[in-house]
């Protein structure tokens, strides 16, 4: 069902590994990977031998893609908006098709959510990493949360408010710019049509990023940014500063006295985020830095 992989595209650019040494990030422990930029993280597992008790769920996602596929062939608007996201998702290496011919892991079901305050109502695909089979565990019970790493959101907000020039920006899909380590990334799979054609069999796919239906994503981002953002800790301390006790999940709140230290901490806040392949968007301020940070 699942052909052959390239993958020496990767051997173009060296992996780069890092020790996750910095305080309080210690029991994220093990040694991860940095990939033509872009980090690739373990799932963080409750224990080693857990996922012995773990169902491969294949038929739990089998059933509900073929109720999924029953809706597609009664509403062509819902099968166009879906696949639109699938194909968006496999042209940007979000997601990729299977390389072995044995499945071994576990398979999610996935289904359509609406946005309903969205102009158009797009599309949003999410994965379900909570579904098991009989007496098996799901994915996320094999899991941990791990340490919540998120300064505390008074704490930013009451900083954000004291200065005279606020701004903020947005991280754009921030659990989805963290790559998952290919040993676990069988344990992420799903099915849906071969090259996101209706008219090829269905195959196995691999969701390759962390993904916020994943218990322990909130950790892995959070552990990661914090690890990215210390090696520049000496070269910007106070863009360090910032983005180590302002940076909220994938959201940014911060502000200056001046215009001109506005600009120097956002502007290398984007530069930080971008050597990481972490793009900072939807960047808002009360003052004219917006224009110049928009250019960088």
């Amino acid at each position: 069902m699942c052909g052959p992989r390239d993958y020496n595209v990767f051997s173009k650019w060296p992996a780069r590994s890092f020790r996750l040494d910095t305080p309080g990030l210690n029991d994220f422990g093990k040694e991860v990977k940095k990939k033509n930029g872009r980090y690739e993280i373990l799932l963080q597992w409750k224990t080693k031998g857990i996922k012995e008790n773990l169902g491969n769920n294949f038929n739990v996602a089998e059933k509900r893609f073929i109720s999924l596929e029953k809706r597609f062939n009664q509403d062509e608007l819902l099968f166009e908006g879906y696949n639109s996201v699938m194909k968006e998702q496999l042209n940007q290496g979000i997601i990729q098709k299977c390389s072995e011919n044995h499945f071994t892991g576990y398979c999610m079901p996935h289904r359509e959510v609406f946005r309903e305050n969205s102009p158009n109502k797009s599309t949003t695909v999410v994965y379900d990493a909570s579904s098991k089979q009989g007496n098996h565990l799901s994915l996320n019970e094999c899991l941990i949360s791990g340490e919540n790493l998120n300064p505390i959101l008074i704490d930013v907000i009451l900083k954000f408010r004291k200065y005279k020039i606020g701004f903020c920006g947005n991280i754009a899909r921030a659990f989805l710019q963290i790559q998952v380590s290919e040993i676990d990334r069988n344990y992420l799979s799903f099915l849906y049509y071969d090259n996101c054609d209706r008219t090829k069999s269905v195959t196995m796919y691999h969701l390759i990023r962390h993904s916020f239906v994943v218990t322990c994503s909130p950790f892995v981002f959070a552990a990661t940014t914090k690890t990215h953002n210390n090696d520049y800790k000496f070269k910007y301390p106070e863009a360090y500063e910032m983005l180590n006790e302002s940076l909220y999940v994938g959201d940014l709140f911060f502000g200056s006295s001046t215009v001109k230290e506005a600009f120097k901490l956002s502007s290398r806040a984007v530069l930080i985020l971008k050597k990481a392949v972490i793009n900072m968007r939807k960047f808002d301020t009360n003052s004219e830095v917006k224009k110049f940070v928009e250019k960088f």
